[in-house]
């Protein structure tokens, strides 16, 4: 029996960590969009593209989406998925 709550546990933290974002988004109430990455791309040209007329400190935009996807450096990889959220307010 023991050994079922064990299990069962396991599989329940797991679902809540496929999801990088999902603390992010509860929290936020905001709508995500979902990118992969393609070779070249830096978090900086990422932050460009997805938000042309953004009018604050790239920095800052590039710190929220490295939060988001729980991201301890600014490494990125070419197939990496990173969520984005459709709107910013900070």
């Amino acid at each position: 029996m023991a050994a079922i709550v064990v299990i069962i546990a396991i599989v329940i933290a797991c679902l809540s960590f496929s999801d990088p974002a999902a603390a992010y988004k509860e929290n936020n109430q905001t709508q995500m969009q979902s990118i992969i990455i393609e070779k070249g791309d830096t978090l900086w040209s990422v932050a460009k593209v997805y938000y042309p007329k953004y009018e604050g400190d790239i920095r800052q935009l590039i710190y929220e989406i490295k939060k988001i996807n729980d991201m301890e450096t600014s490494a990125i990889y070419d197939g990496q998925i990173l969520y984005l959220p459709n709107d910013i307010y900070w």
